[in-house]
């Protein structure tokens, strides 16, 4: 059985959504327990440099069965960039505002506009 816990800082990290083509970077601590990675208050940047925050929690059981929940405060920042090849449903890029929250499993991912204020 593996076991870790402390804080690591993490440069040059990188975060990607896969569904929606969008990835963020940063370079700060990771707080990491026994059974769980915590992201707190971390600065991001899009492709363009636009820049948010991000607060989150991934819990795992000795590294399977992972849990996530990230909520994101951005400015600007670009959330969809995607095309009609690899998305031919629904594409195109989005830079959004506001606050929003994902949440999920390996098996399931909801993303949710969690304020007042709409995407735009």
């Amino acid at each position: 059985t593996i076991e870790m816990w402390g804080d690591a800082y993490v440069h040059d990290a990188k975060l990607g959504i896969d569904f929606l083509g969008s990835t963020f970077y940063f370079a700060d601590s990771v707080h990491i327990g026994r059974d769980r990675f915590v992201f707190p208050n971390i600065h991001i940047r899009d492709n363009s440099g636009h820049t948010g925050i991000i607060n989150g929690l991934v819990t795992h059981k000795y590294f399977e069965k992972f849990k996530y929940q990230i909520d994101f405060s951005i400015d600007n920042t670009m959330v969809l960039n995607t095309n009609a090849i690899t998305s031919p449903d629904f594409y195109g890029t989005v830079f959004a505002s506001g606050n929003a929250m994902i949440v999920g499993d390996e098996n399931k991912v909801d993303i949710a506009n969690i304020d007042d204020e709409s995407f735009k």
